[in-house]
């Protein structure tokens, strides 16, 4: 037997996970068992790779007598395919322990949820329904997840939720005498403390790690475990971008290039969308220290702005190292350097309106880039006010300048509705009409 299948969790206190957070699963389970009012029929774990999500998802069903069927994202990213498989899964009985007179209901776990895109929005749309109808739907439901988003919020709503924080070196420690002690591993404290210091707090990286030292190398030497270990490949963690903006917003560091790997427009627009929430609830500065550092971020992403307009249009490639230190280094150092509350009040990350193309953001910076194109003035709210003028006192003089800027009576309504002369009152129906 391999080693990661040895070592794999098979009950409670195998598990890294706090007190608070096994009474939440253990109330959860018996709620469920008892359909108590308001039980939810789904459990949420959330944490980093490597801690042992799934595990805990099948020991929590398989202690409560579930048989367990396990789908990842890729199962189910067809909407119709899902819902058969579910239905046909539903309160049933495994037919093989039924036959041995042993009675087991299905529990299902989905695995990876935020591995499902964006394209497959459908599927996760689906899903919350199936688990939301709890009359209908019987079997408990254990989803396991890396990260939050958007899209799974509207699903934790309705479910139990509980995250899996990283373990400390401690219980890294105990977890890599416990292999040695099963093992017969001998090793000094010092080897014991790099395996601990490569491990990233990822348990399952220290199973493979002392698999690679030790089962395949007989009675080797200090400074040959020090060789493996130091020439071991370090894991690259991938971020998603809501992970990247957290780790920017909450922690100053020299290089963010680890985790930056992803979409660095989206990140910047992220960051940009959640600096001030941040800065005004979980900052204990004055408020003029705050209103200083907030005035020199929005200069930094006027500053970006500029270089971003020099590297797609121009492509001015070389730019985009100065650009990336203005937008998140600088950024975040500016944020991190306002003294801290002793925990965040807000932590909840918006989706950008600035890429939302339904949002009232979107669509006003979509109509002023329009006017703007029209080369009426350099500025929005003149040719709004120049235009909203006209109408109101020179009818001829401005159908000669809305058919010459060819503007259609869609955009021309906008601009009415910019000028700082409209009034709510205005008829814009009658004074656009020629």
């Amino acid at each position: 037997m391999n080693w990661s299948e040895k070592y794999r969790p098979k009950i409670f206190d195998d598990i890294y996970i706090n007190q608070d957070n096994k009474n939440i699963i253990l109330k959860w389970m018996n709620d469920f068992k008892n359909k108590k009012k308001k039980f939810s029929n789904c459990l949420i774990i959330h944490g980093p790779p490597g801690i042992g999500k799934t595990s805990l998802a099948n020991i929590i069903l398989t202690i409560n007598n579930y048989d367990v069927i396990e789908f990842n994202s890729s199962d189910i990213r067809n909407q119709k395919i899902l819902k058969d498989k579910l239905q046909q899964i539903n309160g049933n009985v495994n037919i093989i322990n039924f036959m041995c007179n042993q009675k087991k209901q299905i529990g299902i776990i989905i695995d990876e949820l935020d591995g499902i895109n964006s394209t497959e929005k459908g599927a996760l749309k689906e899903l919350t329904s199936i688990i939301n109808n709890t009359k209908k739907f019987s079997s408990p439901f254990i989803c396991t997840t890396n990260s939050l988003n958007k899209k799974i919020e509207l699903l934790k709503k309705k479910s139990i939720y509980i995250k899996l924080n990283k373990p400390n070196k401690l219980v890294i420690k105990k977890f890599i005498n416990k292999i040695c002690l099963n093992e017969n591993i001998k090793i000094s404290e010092h080897i014991k403390t790099l395996i601990c210091d490569n491990s990233q707090l990822d348990f399952r990286r220290i199973i493979i790690l002392m698999e690679y030292l030790f089962r395949y190398n007989s009675s080797p030497t200090e400074n040959i475990l020090i060789n493996l270990i130091s020439n071991y490949d370090k894991k690259k963690i991938s971020y998603t971008c809501y992970e990247s903006t957290d780790k920017i917003l909450n922690k100053y560091s020299s290089d963010f290039n680890n985790i930056l790997d992803n979409d660095k427009s989206t990140v910047g627009y992220l960051i940009y969308e959640n600096f001030l929430n941040y800065i005004i609830h979980n900052k204990k500065s004055s408020n003029n220290v705050k209103l200083e550092i907030i005035t020199q971020i929005y200069n930094n992403f006027l500053l970006s702005d500029i270089l971003d307009n020099k590297i797609y249009i121009n492509q001015y490639f070389y730019l985009n190292f100065y650009n990336d230190f203005i937008k998140f280094n600088i950024v975040s150092y500016l944020i991190n350097s306002l003294d801290k509350s002793s925990y965040n009040k807000y932590n909840k990350l918006n989706y950008s309106t600035m890429i939302n193309k339904i949002s009232y953001e979107y669509l006003n910076i979509k109509t002023v880039n329009i006017i703007l194109s029209k080369h009426i003035y350099k500025s929005h709210i003149y040719t709004a006010d120049y235009i909203y003028s006209l109408l109101n006192s020179d009818k001829k003089k401005a159908f000669q300048v809305i058919e010459h800027y060819n503007i259609d009576n869609q955009i021309l309504e906008k601009i009415c509705k910019m000028s700082t002369f409209y009034s709510k009152d205005d008829n814009l129906k009658q004074l656009i009409h020629f």
